[in-house]
């Protein structure tokens, strides 16, 4: 069984208990409030009175480099059988791997797990993550395990998913028109956009960067911003975003070391282009 939970940033354990359906859960792909404080680290995330966490986003070094809640998920079945049940709170590739993978629904396969990598971090080409990362927003974690059980089975995939890798292809043309014109200043390259894009998808085409800043309307406010942050591949091996003290300036940001935004929280009350100044100066400020 998997239970979609609303999409909040850094949920209490009591309020995702309010969720379960059932007294014994494993929670995969977010990280709930303080869980780094409180668990024991476990090798595929966490343990916590009776409740085990499989995830990638805890402020804990263990997580600073390219690893996604799929292989987690897949060292997670070399310790405990089947969960009973999966909670997640966003239905991205990450999530949709983990979960089905912790449940049974969906094999412990390292091909899955290169999916969850390519859709969290590289950015690069991947036919299953191209299928589920631009399906994200339906909230529809059946529909994203019936597609990825018909890749792994060599049967026709619905339309809808067909539709979802040519938004993908679409999206990765995109994003290197906005890395051909992104603004350089330093160490920090920003865009400002009208549109909404998955920052991974910039990080192939700023190969000379070490933070991405990519601002846009909230949920189509011009007046509003959405902030997306992502380290670039030129940051190197100890910085963290969450070492930044991003939420000083940023109240509303959250994420894990290599990536994040304001969205769950809400956004800012700035334009894109203001919240873009705002940003990237209060980063600058960091490396002077």
């Amino acid at each position: 069984m998997i239970t979609l939970i609303p999409e909040t940033s850094q949920p209490e354990i009591d309020f995702i208990k309010t969720h379960a359906n059932t007294s014994r859960f494993t929670i995969c792909d977010f990280h709930p409030k303080n869980l780094e404080n409180i668990a024991t680290p476990t090798v595929y995330g966490w343990s916590y009175d009776g409740i085990d966490v499989v995830d990638h986003h805890a402020p804990d070094r263990r997580f600073q480099k390219p690893i996604s809640s799929g292989p987690l998920a897949i060292e997670y079945l070399k310790h405990h059988s089947t969960a009973q049940e999966a909670i997640i709170n966003h239905t991205d590739t990450d999530s949709i791997i983990s979960s089905g993978i912790v449940t049974g629904l969906l094999p412990p396969l390292e091909v899955l797990a290169d999916a969850c990598i390519a859709a969290d971090h590289t950015g690069e080409e991947n036919e299953i993550a191209d299928f589920i990362q631009e399906l994200e927003d339906k909230r529809d974690f059946d529909l994203g395990i019936n597609i990825i059980s018909a890749f792994l089975d060599n049967k026709p995939l619905p339309q809808i998913a067909l539709e979802a890798r040519e938004i993908r292809k679409r999206q990765r043309e995109i994003a290197f028109e906005f890395a051909s014109n992104a603004k350089i200043q330093g160490p920090i390259a920003s865009i400002v956009t009208t549109e909404t894009i998955d920052s991974v998808l910039l990080v192939p085409f700023l190969p000379e960067t070490q933070i991405i800043v990519l601002t846009m309307p909230f949920r189509g406010d011009s007046k509003r911003a959405e902030v997306k942050l992502r380290l670039g591949r030129q940051a190197h091996t100890e910085m963290s975003l969450q070492n930044l003290n991003i939420q000083r300036f940023l109240k509303t940001y959250g994420g894990r070391w290599n990536a994040g935004s304001n969205r769950r929280g809400g956004g800012i009350d700035l334009t894109p282009a203001d919240a873009e100044l705002f940003v990237v100066t209060n980063l600058l400020n960091q490396f002077a």
